[in-house]
Order: C-alpha cells, then sequence, then structure tokens
C-alpha cells in the first residue's frame, strides 16, 4: 500500500464467486498478486493447480499471480486489503470468522484494515454495509472503506467487455489508489467518488427496482412502460437519498442511472430475472420461493428499506410502497401497476416541471402561456 506506483499490490478476496473472479483477473493483469479465500477445497486446489475456476468462470484461464486459499489466516498474512465479495447474507458470519482469525493472530493495535466492499444490498443487521463493518471489526483495528459500485455484470468483465465502475471512499487516497488498481486501457475503467454511504444506498435500492421492472417485462408491457418506471424510479431514489440526508448527484451518474440499466433490464440480473418470473406467474408467491433458494438482494432491501422509512412517510414514495405490497403483502402485480400509474405523484411532477420552465421564463409574459394539468402541453393564447 506504500508503494510508490499509488496502487495495492496484493488483495486478498472473501469469497471466489463470479465477481471476485472477474475483479482478481483485472487486478491480476495490471500486476498486483490476488488471494481468493473459499471453503470449497476442490475449488482451491483448481484455482493453483490449473489456473481455472470453471464454476464462475467457464473457459477463462485465469492469470498465474491469482491463487486461493480457505485460510482467513492466510488471507490476512497475504494483505490488509481486502475485497468483500460474499452475498449480504453471511457477511455477518464471514467478519465474525476473520474477526476470530485477527485474534489467533494478535494483531498489533495500530494495525489497519481496508476493506473494499462490492457486496450489494444491506447488512444483516439493516444497516448500510459501511456502517456495519465498522461496528463488528475488532477495536484493535482501523477499519478503512472503499466501495465498488457501478454499471457492470461480472461474466461481461470476464468476457473484457468495455465497463466502467466508481470507486468511493470517504479517503481520497484509498479511492484513487483502489481505481489505480483496477484501471487498465484495454476493457476496464474506474472513477472516484467520495459519498460512500450514497452509493452503497443506491446500489441497493436499484435492486429493488430492477424486480419489478422484471415484473413489467413478465406481465408484457415493454420499452414504453419500461422508459416510464426507470424514470421515475430514479426520482424517486433521489427522493429516498434525499430524504436520509445523503448526497443526491450520484442518481443520475454510473453508481445511479448506469447501475440502474444494467440491473432493471437484464435477464443476467439476479433481480430483475426474479421480477421477470412473478410477473410471468401473476403472482407474488413465487418470488418467496425464488428468494430462499436464489440470491435476491432487492427482495429483502425492500423490506429494510420500507422499515427505516416509516409507513408516516412512505406514502412519499408511491413506486417502493407499490414494490413491498406485491412483494410482502400478496398483492396482484398487475393491479398495482394500474393503479400506481393512477398515483398523483405522476401529475406532480410534470406540473412541478411545467411551472419551473414557465417561472425561467424571463423574457416571457407568464400570461401568454397555458397549461393543463392533464396533457401537460404549452400553448399560446388558447386556454
Amino acid at each position: 500500500m506504500g508503494q510508490r506506483v499509488n496502487k495495492f499490490s496484493k488483495i486478498s478476496f472473501l469469497g471466489a464467486g463470479i465477481w471476485a473472479t472477474a475483479l482478481a483477473k483485472v487486478a491480476a493483469e495490471n500486476g498486483s498478486e490476488c488471494l481468493l479465500w473459499t471453503l470449497d477445497e476442490v475449488q482451491k486446489n483448481e484455482i493453483n493447480n490449473q489456473n481455472t475456476n470453471e464454476k464462475f468462470a467457464k473457459n477463462i484461464k485465469l492469470p498465474k499471480n491469482i491463487s486461493a486459499t480457505t485460510s482467513l489466516v492466510d488471507v490476512l498474512k497475504f494483505s490488509n486489503v481486502i475485497i468483500i465479495a460474499v452475498p449480504t447474507k453471511v457477511i455477518k458470519e464471514v467478519i465474525e470468522k476473520l474477526s476470530e482469525a485477527i485474534g489467533s493472530m494478535n494483531y498489533k493495535l495500530d494495525k489497519k484494515l481496508t476493506f473494499i466492499i462490492i457486496s450489494k444490498g444491506f447488512s444483516p443487521t439493516g444497516t448500510l454495509i459501511s456502517h456495519y463493518i465498522k461496528e463488528v471489526s475488532p477495536k484493535n483495528v482501523t477499519a478503512n472503506l472503499v466501495s465498488l459500485v457501478g454499471p457492470s455484470l461480472a461474466q461481461e468483465v470476464l468476457d473484457e467487455k468495455l465497463t466502467c465502475i466508481s470507486a468511493a471512499s470517504e479517503s481520497p487516497k484509498l479511492a484513487v489508489m483502489t481505481a489505480n488498481t483496477f484501471t487498465n486501457n484495454k476493457y476496464f475503467h474506474v472513477t472516484v467518488e467520495k459519498d460512500i454511504d450514497a452509493c452503497l444506498m443506491l446500489s441497493a435500492l436499484k435492486n429493488i427496482y430492477a424486480i419489478f421492472s422484471g415484473t413489467l417485462w413478465g406481465l408484457n408491457y415493454e420499452y414504453n412502460t419500461n422508459a416510464i418506471f426507470i424514470t421515475f424510479s430514479l426520482n424517486e431514489m433521489k427522493s429516498i437519498l434525499k430524504h436520509f440526508g445523503l448526497m443526491t448527484k450520484l442518481t443520475h451518474g454510473l453508481v445511479g442511472l448506469g447501475d440502474m440499466l444494467v440491473t432493471a433490464t437484464n435477464k443476467k440480473s439476479r433481480n430483475f430475472s426474479s421480477g421477470y418470473e412473478l410477473g410471468k406467474l401473476n403472482d407474488s408467491t413465487s418470488i418467496h420461493e425464488w428468494a430462499t433458494q436464489n440470491t435476491v438482494e432487492g427482495y429483502t432491501a425492500c423490506k429494510i428499506i420500507v422499515e427505516k422509512i416509516g409507513k408516516k412517510h412512505l406514502k412519499k414514495f408511491p413506486i417502493l410502497e407499490a414494490i413491498y405490497e406485491v412483494l410482502y403483502n400478496n398483492q396482484n402485480p398487475h393491479e398495482i401497476m394500474h393503479s400506481l400509474f393512477k398515483n398523483p405523484i405522476f401529475l406532480f411532477y410534470n406540473q412541478k416541471r411545467v411551472k419551473r420552465v414557465i417561472n425561467n421564463e424571463k423574457n416571457t409574459n407568464k400570461s401568454n402561456y397555458c397549461w393543463s394539468s392533464r396533457s401537460y402541453w404549452f400553448n399560446k393564447k388558447r386556454c
């Protein structure tokens, strides 16, 4: 970490799934040594002896500077830069095991660990993962945090398709070092952001809306409807960030709009796929089974964020409320969809835009223009 090249020379990964493997491949191609942690002895041996990880990276030859281990002590000895690449539902268990490993090594009081978060969603306690890691980290360890988020499908990264994501951290130095570690001139680029909490919140929220986007496709709504849905969902996500006092400008960047487009329009996305099945069956009970058998971050995130907002304020976010009704109260998704589009917020959104345009017309007499609350079009002297 103190190297003059200003990037991480060694990185440990908690997890050896497709996303961990894809990022390790990028970093290894840039010259970093990478160690993947797995519970699977067979997978470990395959990575170490054959330089492959066929279960998650089929027909991909991994760089020789990627290795694997089943020991968390090895993870800590290898590097103090650790990428958290396990599903959010097992983060608590993994961090507890890591803490035990730290205790067995008698870490010094001044020891610092840098955690790079690529897991999506909320922690098991309902907090942002960044807050949770700080809470559960051993007291004798300083935890520095970075988040890697943005529009990226792991398989496309493995296939070396052009990709750009963001590194967010309260420490500009760590964000830049992370970006330098993973950016290459071939196909992968990393930008830098500073509001890690806003990035993680957007990353969790877009999974919720992606489920219902998939539901719309399953109900045979197509591009027109989904364009409306994604547009209004992004505005609602921005309002939710504001509700929690987080930076809103990221909503229409890579972390917000970019990630939403990838997650909410693609059957490779688990959240979209689960919503698609829900729409096909037009029955919300199917998603309960799907969510228990697969990693569907948006399903759990929806309940957590609704509980945090509370019933008193939930009416401000009608799309989120509608999704919650479908996922947890067994409401019919087709009926919910039609009732949602009658919600006054869709009218208010347009009316506010029209009013703003009128008020900004500095050289125009406002009386020369009128607007209809139903059709939202301008017309000179016709009202």
